[in-house]
């Protein structure tokens, strides 16, 4: 699942084709990407997060179709796709009784408010011009796309505030300079917290959003590489 702050992006930006395509090739995987409705005009939680769920089990129940082993599908996404992945997740996992056998999200957003980053993190991102943050107004406008207006977000729609015991291993991965980092370490450590077995990687050097980059930026080289490994376990 791309991400674009809920109310944009489409399978042709690089963090959904070409993600996909440069981890279908070094996994030898099938990678499907999903073109969820934005939350514009009208349209709002759960919309996209029920197309997603839609999309996930779609591709579950035409497994034998697709030439795919049920037991070894991943479900991931950048950004607020990271969050529509684990949304849906935890949807499948009430709702069906079923789990993938991994979650990747990347840089994801996980919580209504962000909290609070460590210190260490904190010092890193006071070097940032103010464009390449994700500040408490950026979030709330994020939040504000996504939710009707005058609603509170329940637990698919921000999955830091659901009761995440059962949920399938989950890789989160990080950008070395982001304020969404902070949102994933906490939601690690409730993961931890829960029973599920979790694991964070930091992509060193990146901003918010590195996924959009080049392959020839070493770290991106790297990161790529960790989803295909991932995805292939």
């Amino acid at each position: 699942m791309h991400g674009g702050g809920f109310d944009f992006g489409d399978l042709d930006m690089p963090e959904a084709d070409w993600t996909a395509r440069e981890v279908a090739g070094r996994a030898n995987a099938i990678v499907i990407t999903v073109d969820y409705r934005l939350a514009v005009g009208d349209v709002a939680y759960p919309v996209p997060h029920d197309d997603v769920v839609t999309a996930i089990r779609w591709t579950r129940d035409n497994r034998g179709l697709l030439g795919i082993d049920e037991s070894r599908i991943s479900v991931g996404g950048g950004g607020t796709g990271g969050n529509l992945a684990t949304g849906a997740v935890l949807r499948l996992r009430d709702d069906d009784g079923w789990q993938p056998a991994r979650l990747i999200p990347a840089y994801a957003l996980f919580h209504p408010v962000i909290p609070q980053p460590a210190p260490e993190l904190a010092t890193l991102l006071a070097e940032l011009p103010r464009m390449c943050r994700f500040l408490p107004e950026n979030s709330e406008k994020v939040v504000g796309a996504y939710l009707r207006p005058g609603s509170d977000p329940d637990a698919y729609a921000m999955p830091a505030l659901a009761h995440l015991a059962g949920l399938c291993p989950t890789l989160l991965m990080n950008a070395e300079y982001d304020d969404l980092r902070a949102s994933a370490e906490a939601f690690a450590a409730s993961l931890a917290a829960a029973g599920v077995q979790v694991r964070q990687t930091t992509i060193p050097g990146m901003v918010h959003g590195f996924l959009d980059l080049p392959s020839s930026i070493e770290p991106v080289h790297r990161a790529l590489d960790e989803l295909a490994a991932a995805v292939g376990a």
